[in-house]
């Protein structure tokens, strides 16, 4: 039986080096493609704003006419109209 050159501990740093590659190339790819993930969840999120707004809106419109306070409810504007 032949005895390899290196062993285990060669095999071993080998594996752990390779191990370490994959981690930090997992790292870099996690990092550079985060402002795509945070700008689709932004998108989802302006989408669903937008969808409940006009969802709100066309309620308080069904009566035919949309008054001022109606407006001001579904845009929540405050009492000193910021």
């Amino acid at each position: 039986m032949e005895r390899q050159r290196g062993g285990c501990l060669l095999n071993g740093c080998v594996t752990l080096l390779v191990l370490a590659l994959a981690l930090v190339g997992y790292g870099w790819w996690w990092l550079a493609t985060a402002p795509g993930r945070t700008e689709a969840r932004a998108e989802d999120d302006v989408a669903r704003a937008a969808a409940s707004t006009r969802t709100q809106l066309s309620a308080a419109a069904a009566g035919g006419t949309l008054f001022e306070t109606e407006l001001d409810r579904v845009f929540r504007k405050g009492p000193d109209g910021g």
